[in-house]
């Protein structure tokens, strides 16, 4: 186990920061009391959490019912929303088109901590939601440890 510790914190720490570093993300004119900033950043973050999830689960859930593609074996519509909330952590494509839809520096910035906090919250909405889907499988699956009596 001594290997999988470094490879956890370069997986989920170093190379988030590395990425966020070299992304050009600015956040020095951030000022939520300006017109529309406010709402440029919930929009986004808005987008991201509920946008990509629904977009994943109800395409997903059409295709299946007009018969045109199907499920693979093992994966629930539980793991779909999962993969709709993961879908939210939106990074540097959100923050292109962001670049590319607001020519106000105010409005950019707002729009990037929209991203930026929505990613955040997405990857936390799907750690949770993903350890409950496993806990599920596992009392269901009847693996020792995982009954309430134990």
């Amino acid at each position: 186990m001594v290997r999988s510790s470094p490879v956890i914190w370069v997986a989920y720490v170093i190379m988030p920061l590395f990425a966020l570093a070299n992304a050009g993300v600015s956040l020095d004119g951030v000022n939520l009391a300006n017109e529309g900033s406010l709402t440029v950043m919930l929009g986004v973050s808005l987008a991201l959490l509920m946008g990509k999830p629904l977009g994943v689960l109800v395409s997903s859930w059409t295709l299946v019912r007009l018969g045109w593609c199907r499920l693979p074996e093992g994966m629930t519509w539980s793991w779909m929303w999962l993969i709709g909330c993961l879908a939210g952590i939106g990074f540097t494509m959100s923050i292109f088109i962001a670049s590319l839809a607001f020519n106000d520096d105010s409005l950019l910035s707002a729009a990037k901590l929209g991203v930026l906090l929505a990613s955040a919250v997405a990857g936390v909405i799907g750690l949770v939601f993903g350890r409950i889907i496993v806990l599920r499988m596992k009392v269901a699956e009847g693996l020792p440890g995982t009954r309430p009596s134990e």
